[in-house]
Protein backbone atom coordinates (compact mmCIF):
# COMPACT_ATOMS: atom_id res chain seq x y z
CA UNK A 1 0.00 0.00 0.00
CA UNK A 2 1.15 3.43 -1.01
CA UNK A 3 1.18 6.36 1.87
CA UNK A 4 -0.05 8.73 -0.58
CA UNK A 5 -3.37 11.53 -0.43
CA UNK A 6 -4.74 10.98 -4.13
CA UNK A 7 -6.66 13.17 -5.74
CA UNK A 8 -9.56 10.97 -6.02
CA UNK A 9 -9.38 10.59 -1.83
CA UNK A 10 -9.86 15.04 -1.51
CA UNK A 11 -13.43 15.77 -1.12
CA UNK A 12 -14.29 18.03 -3.48
CA UNK A 13 -17.70 18.50 -4.22
CA UNK A 14 -19.52 21.61 -2.51
CA UNK A 15 -23.07 19.52 -2.85
CA UNK A 16 -21.33 16.86 -0.92
CA UNK A 17 -19.55 18.86 1.25
CA UNK A 18 -23.22 20.49 2.51
CA UNK A 19 -24.67 17.15 2.58
CA UNK A 20 -22.24 15.82 5.10
CA UNK A 21 -22.94 18.93 7.09
CA UNK A 22 -27.03 18.28 7.26
CA UNK A 23 -26.53 14.88 8.03
CA UNK A 24 -24.57 16.17 11.41
CA UNK A 25 -23.21 12.43 12.25
CA UNK A 26 -19.63 12.80 13.71
CA UNK A 27 -17.06 11.68 16.45
CA UNK A 28 -14.80 13.23 18.51
CA UNK A 29 -11.73 13.16 19.87
CA UNK A 30 -10.35 16.18 21.03
CA UNK A 31 -9.07 18.27 19.23
CA UNK A 32 -10.92 16.12 15.88
CA UNK A 33 -14.20 16.10 14.74
CA UNK A 34 -15.46 13.76 12.17
CA UNK A 35 -18.13 14.95 10.67
CA UNK A 36 -19.32 11.72 8.33
CA UNK A 37 -22.00 10.66 5.56
CA UNK A 38 -22.28 7.39 4.08
CA UNK A 39 -22.16 7.60 0.29
CA UNK A 40 -24.03 4.67 -1.93
CA UNK A 41 -22.11 2.29 -3.95
CA UNK A 42 -23.15 3.39 -6.98
CA UNK A 43 -22.28 7.09 -6.19
CA UNK A 44 -20.78 8.76 -9.32
CA UNK A 45 -18.44 10.73 -7.02
CA UNK A 46 -17.37 7.47 -5.12
CA UNK A 47 -14.62 7.11 -7.33
CA UNK A 48 -11.83 3.71 -6.47
CA UNK A 49 -11.68 5.44 -2.86
CA UNK A 50 -13.71 4.33 0.22
CA UNK A 51 -12.92 7.56 1.62
CA UNK A 52 -13.24 11.14 0.53
CA UNK A 53 -11.94 13.74 3.02
CA UNK A 54 -11.76 16.82 3.22
CA UNK A 55 -9.99 19.27 6.20
CA UNK A 56 -11.55 22.56 8.07
CA UNK A 57 -9.74 25.08 10.64
CA UNK A 58 -12.17 27.19 11.88
CA UNK A 59 -11.22 30.92 11.11
CA UNK A 60 -12.73 31.75 14.07
CA UNK A 61 -10.41 29.46 16.37
CA UNK A 62 -7.18 30.44 14.66
CA UNK A 63 -7.10 33.95 13.19
CA UNK A 64 -3.50 33.98 11.73
CA UNK A 65 -3.83 31.60 8.26
CA UNK A 66 -0.14 30.53 8.81
CA UNK A 67 -1.46 28.45 11.90
CA UNK A 68 -4.67 27.43 9.94
CA UNK A 69 -2.49 26.28 7.35
CA UNK A 70 0.14 24.44 9.77
CA UNK A 71 -2.78 22.82 11.64
CA UNK A 72 -4.47 21.47 7.91
CA UNK A 73 -1.07 20.50 7.28
CA UNK A 74 -0.49 17.63 10.16
CA UNK A 75 -4.14 16.97 10.14
CA UNK A 76 -3.65 15.37 6.58
CA UNK A 77 -0.60 14.16 7.52
CA UNK A 78 -1.94 12.19 10.34
CA UNK A 79 -4.73 10.98 8.19
CA UNK A 80 -1.95 10.15 5.46
CA UNK A 81 -0.23 8.02 7.89
CA UNK A 82 -3.13 6.26 9.59
CA UNK A 83 -5.66 5.68 6.84
CA UNK A 84 -4.13 2.10 5.82
CA UNK A 85 -5.67 1.29 9.16
CA UNK A 86 -9.33 3.07 9.10
CA UNK A 87 -9.71 1.25 5.08
CA UNK A 88 -8.86 -2.46 6.44
CA UNK A 89 -11.15 -1.87 9.40
CA UNK A 90 -14.41 -0.86 7.20
CA UNK A 91 -13.03 -3.84 4.80
CA UNK A 92 -13.37 -6.18 7.80
CA UNK A 93 -17.05 -4.72 8.62
CA UNK A 94 -18.19 -4.24 5.13
CA UNK A 95 -18.63 -0.56 5.17
CA UNK A 96 -20.19 1.41 2.51
CA UNK A 97 -17.80 4.01 0.89
CA UNK A 98 -17.95 7.49 3.35
CA UNK A 99 -17.55 11.52 2.43
CA UNK A 100 -15.63 12.61 5.78
CA UNK A 101 -14.96 16.54 6.76
CA UNK A 102 -12.17 16.57 9.66
CA UNK A 103 -12.95 19.95 11.78
CA UNK A 104 -9.91 21.33 14.41
CA UNK A 105 -11.78 22.43 17.45
CA UNK A 106 -8.80 23.63 19.76
CA UNK A 107 -8.08 27.24 19.87
CA UNK A 108 -4.29 26.98 19.81
CA UNK A 109 -1.87 25.64 17.68
CA UNK A 110 -1.20 22.26 18.98
CA UNK A 111 1.82 20.19 18.39
CA UNK A 112 2.21 17.08 16.28
CA UNK A 113 2.11 14.42 19.58
CA UNK A 114 -1.31 15.54 19.82
CA UNK A 115 -2.69 15.50 17.19
CA UNK A 116 -2.05 12.04 15.63
CA UNK A 117 -3.34 9.89 18.28
CA UNK A 118 -6.57 12.22 17.96
CA UNK A 119 -6.81 11.27 14.98
CA UNK A 120 -6.33 7.74 15.38
CA UNK A 121 -9.27 7.38 18.30
CA UNK A 122 -11.21 9.58 16.03
CA UNK A 123 -11.33 7.23 13.09
CA UNK A 124 -11.56 3.78 15.00
CA UNK A 125 -14.79 5.61 16.44
CA UNK A 126 -15.82 6.29 12.86
CA UNK A 127 -15.57 2.71 11.92
CA UNK A 128 -17.39 1.61 15.13
CA UNK A 129 -20.19 4.41 14.50
CA UNK A 130 -20.62 4.07 10.62
CA UNK A 131 -20.02 0.63 10.53
CA UNK A 132 -22.34 0.12 13.67
CA UNK A 133 -25.15 1.75 11.36
CA UNK A 134 -24.83 0.19 7.88
CA UNK A 135 -25.40 -3.17 9.80
CA UNK A 136 -28.43 -1.43 11.82
CA UNK A 137 -29.91 -0.66 8.49
CA UNK A 138 -29.88 -4.37 7.03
Amino acid sequence: MSYTFTRAERLKSRKLIGAVFAGRQSVTAWPVRLVWLARPVEDANAGPAPVQVAFAVPRKHLRRAVDRNKVKRRLREAWRLHKHELYRAMERRGCSPLAVIVLYSAREVLPWHQIEPAMVKAMKRLVGAACREKNDEQ
